[in-house]
Order: C-alpha cells, then sequence, then structure tokens
C-alpha cells in the first residue's frame, strides 16, 4: 500500500470516466482515480460479491423469455 498514489480528482470531472464518456486518460493519471489508500480487503470483497449478484441476475432476467416458450 505505500506504492499507491491518490489521484485528487473532483466528482464532475470524474464522472465522464466512470461513464466512458471521456476516452483519454487525466493528466497525471496513475492508473486509478481517486484514493486507493481508502481500499480494504473487505469493501473489494462487497463489491465484487454485489457485480456477481448482479451479473446472476441479468442472466436470469434475461434467460427468463426462453423458459416460457
Amino acid at each position: 500500500m505505500e506504492l499507491v498514489r491518490e489521484h485528487d480528482i473532483k466528482f464532475d470531472d470524474f464522472k465522464k470516466y466512470l461513464f466512458h464518456e471521456e476516452k483519454s486518460l487525466p493528466e497525471g493519471y496513475a492508473g486509478n482515480l481517486g484514493y486507493p489508500s481508502f481500499a480494504t480487503k473487505d469493501k473489494g470483497s462487497k463489491i465484487i460479491n454485489r457485480m456477481i449478484d448482479r451479473m446472476i441476475n441479468e442472466c436470469c432476467d434475461f434467460l427468463k423469455p426462453s423458459y416460457l416458450r
């Protein structure tokens, strides 16, 4: 963690990268946006588990119509 570098960016500026509206990288980009020093294993696990749950739900919703045939 001592190697991480913070990339302070206002949320309004960050949104265009978050929603892929901006294709070029911001000046001083170090491989992350925000504050990686605030990251924890627990936070990462929660994010990954939430993403997996959403993907499973999306797949189930997509497949439901085929079950009704």
